[in-house]
Parts: structure tokens; C-alpha cells; sequence
């Protein structure tokens, strides 16, 4: 496998690891977190995965609950075509599975948050900022990280 074709599978496993465990086992109290606060739908490397971060947090502005079927049923409602190009039910049994794998998941949802603004970064060829480093410019496109 290049080193192209690992980057991306890396890329996207991480964002299937954060919305299965968003979807499974995040409680709804820890969304203070700054990594999913500055987390925003086109950060996700597969366009699919950016909807369905874009329906959790659609979900969460109305104070509704972020499981899979709620966010399944929000996507299907709000864009049928997204639904279906992301494979509908299967996709969602799919990011279930791969969570009930993975024991305390939501231990890592920081992690993987971070990991997908930095994989961001990189694909925008703008700077990573390190957290805690001053900043010359509030304009030169970096992502804090």
C-alpha cells in the first residue's frame, strides 16, 4: 500500500471510529469539548462522513438525541439522495459494529476529533498551530490544534 493510499485509509478510519462512537456511546453532556466544538463537517476527509457529522450536530442544535437512528432518520429526511449515496442502513450498522469492537471508545474521541482537523490541514496545505503557541497572525489560515 503507498504511503498516499495509508494516509487515507487511516484518515477515514478515524472518522468512522469518532462517529461510531459519537453515535454509540458519547454522552450528550461532553459535547463541551473544544475538539468537537471546533470540529465542522467539511474536516472529514470522505464527504459522507461530513454529512453525517453535519445531521449530529443539525440534531443537537434542536436538543435531540445523536444515535444512530436519530441521526439515520435525520439524513434520510433532511437529504435522501446523501442517505443513499452513503449506503443508507448498512452504513450506520456498519459504524454500530465497529463500536461494539472497540471498548471505551469515547476515551479516544479527543484524539480522533484532533487527529481529523490535523488530516484537514494537511489536505489544505495550511499550517498546524500547536496548541498553547502564540499565533503571529489571526489571519494566516492556520488550524489550532
Amino acid at each position: 500500500m503507498a504511503k498516499a493510499d495509508a494516509f487515507i485509509q487511516i484518515a477515514i478510519d478515524t472518522e468512522e471510529a469518532l462517529l461510531g462512537s459519537l453515535l454509540y456511546d458519547w454522552p450528550d453532556s461532553h459535547w463541551e469539548e473544544q475538539e468537537l466544538l471546533n470540529l465542522r463537517p467539511q474536516h472529514f476527509l470522505r464527504e459522507s462522513n461530513g454529512w453525517i457529522f453535519k445531521a449530529t450536530l443539525n440534531l443537537r442544535e434542536r436538543g435531540e438525541s445523536c444515535d444512530f437512528l436519530n441521526v439515520a432518520r435525520e439524513l434520510q429526511i433532511k437529504d435522501p439522495k446523501a442517505y443513499q449515496a452513503i449506503g443508507g442502513h448498512a452504513y450506520f450498522r456498519m459504524l454500530a459494529e465497529v463500536m461494539r469492537d472497540h471498548a471505551m471508545s469515547f476515551l479516544h474521541i479527543r484524539d480522533w476529533a484532533r487527529n481529523i482537523r490535523a488530516n484537514y490541514a494537511i489536505r489544505s496545505g495550511k499550517p498546524i498551530i500547536e496548541k498553547g503557541r502564540k499565533q503571529s497572525s489571526s489571519t494566516d489560515g492556520g488550524v489550532e490544534i
